[in-house]
């Protein structure tokens, strides 16, 4: 095919080819490696072999694909040796729980409330005359020893920390210092 430059503007060639007329960068390959495109534009020769390469990884992917259908139906003894692995232990709940508070280092559980004994010491509280509704929270603005917050920094470096103190101790509780690991 004969290329032939009609004109040359500061960044572009226009190149009439089989009666299509485009405008290709100077820096563009040269013409000889110039194809027409399906859609009648130019194309160098890198943008051709960048659309080759991706129909070729298409194609490979389909492959693939097809490939992964075939192995994917093995029977599943196949897969592993189930004579490696221990039987599972059949435990009774009463037995699963002894094991599980022995690995745990857990001598005993503290008794939770007693419903069927109203005179229990730990008895449920169906009373709402006795039930807390929080009416003798703290002023959030008075510290510790009585004195009242004036100041933003009193609050970030005094209140503050005493109210993080009581939610760590009181609401959120601390982890105990020597926690058994876990296997």
């Amino acid at each position: 095919m004969k290329t032939k430059s009609v004109h040359r503007s500061a960044d572009f060639h226009v190149c009439h080819i089989a009666g299509f007329q485009t405008r290709r960068p100077h820096n563009a390959a040269r013409s000889a490696d110039l194809e027409i495109s399906d859609t009648g534009g130019l194309e160098t020769g890198a943008t051709i072999w960048r659309k080759r390469a991706a129909r070729f990884a298409m194609l490979g992917l389909v492959v693939l694909a097809a490939l992964n259908c075939c192995f994917a139906q093995q029977p599943a003894e196949s897969l592993y040796d189930t004579n490696k692995f221990p039987p599972p232990a059949n435990l009774t709940t009463q037995q699963d729980h002894r094991l599980m508070m022995d690995l745990l280092g857990i001598k005993s559980l503290r008794p939770g409330a007693n419903p069927n004994n109203p005179n229990a010491t730990n008895a449920v509280n169906l009373d709402e005359a006795k039930a807390n509704p929080y009416s003798n929270l703290p002023d959030p603005l008075v510290l510790k020893n009585g004195d009242r917050v004036t100041s933003a920094e009193m609050w970030r470096n005094k209140r503050r920390p005493e109210i993080v103190e009581d939610f760590d101790r009181e609401i959120y509780g601390r982890v105990p210092t020597n926690v058994p690991s876990v296997k």
